[in-house]
């Protein structure tokens, strides 16, 4: 008895989205009933095209506040996804393009990346981050649910491909879900939570210890810095985060007095925004 109650047990779920009951069910976007989903085309308006997409082929524009740009392969823009568990999409990346802190709460996702170099991190409930940089064909898992970000930090344009076992993960963007809901959560909320940012911020800097983001700053600079970032990769001990900050002011400072007209807006943004 015991062993054929086992048996009725249902085997573990290998997707976040319920199991497919047919070969496939085209979605039908139009319908004005859904149920967790969407219902099916009729077989008789299923056609080839419906099982091929080509919308991860084009580049996507990345001239925005982000300098990045995600190209969805969802269910909404790939109907024949439906019932399959499965999506994927395509993140663009201008140089210094930012995919910003946001999570998928209904799936898992791994990507590879195809062109470029990201330093690609996520953070656990612990509190704790997990982060490295990643060359083309190298790859990265995030687990469901987590706050994760990605940041090119190569000379050039970057592409990644991800995959998600969910026909619709949803993304959940902090910056635009915390400060641009509607209507909006009350300030007292917002400033409460986040409460001393400014020198919480600042105290982070000062204790980054953090190989890749030093070597995404020093990547980062102009030709006229090849003496400077050449004296700091040469270093027998690595280099604190503050002290190179520090040492880049005074670098800065030398090329102002003779070469005036050098600007380095860019990479004081850079240590404006972290």
């Amino acid at each position: 008895m015991i062993l054929f109650l086992i048996v009725l047990l249902p085997s573990a779920c290998h997707c976040a989205d319920p199991d497919p009951l047919q070969d496939f069910c085209i979605a039908d976007l139009k319908a004005t009933i859904s149920v967790n989903g969407f219902p099916c085309k009729p077989v008789s308006e299923v056609k080839s095209d419906n099982f091929f997409f080509d919308g991860l082929a084009k580049e996507g524009n990345t001239t925005n506040v982000f300098g990045a740009n995600v190209t969805a392969a969802d269910v909404l823009a790939f109907p024949g996804l439906n019932t399959l568990g499965i999506s994927m999409n395509r993140v663009d990346f201008a140089s210094g393009g930012v995919n910003p802190p946001h999570s998928h709460p209904r799936a898992t996702e791994a990507g590879v990346i195809i062109k470029g170099k990201l330093l690609v991190g996520f953070v656990t409930t612990a509190n704790i981050l997990h982060s490295k940089v990643l060359e083309a064909g190298e790859m990265f898992v995030i687990p469901r649910g987590l706050v994760h970000f990605e940041r090119n930090v190569g000379k050039g344009k970057a592409i990644s491909l991800t995959a998600f076992n969910s026909q619709r993960p949803g993304a959940v963007v902090l910056p635009f879900t915390l400060f641009h809901s509607t209507p909006p959560i009350p300030n007292d909320v917002l400033t409460k939570a986040f409460q001393n940012v400014g020198d919480t911020l600042a105290a982070a800097n000062d204790s980054v210890p953090d190989h890749d983001l030093v070597m995404y700053a020093l990547e980062g600079l102009p030709p006229d810095y090849e003496a400077f970032v050449t004296s700091i990769t040469n270093r027998v001990e690595p280099i604190l985060f503050p002290e190179l900050r520090s040492r880049l002011l005074i670098h800065e400072q030398r090329i102002q007095q003779f070469h005036p007209i050098v600007s380095t807006d860019a990479h004081q943004a850079f240590f404006t925004d972290r």
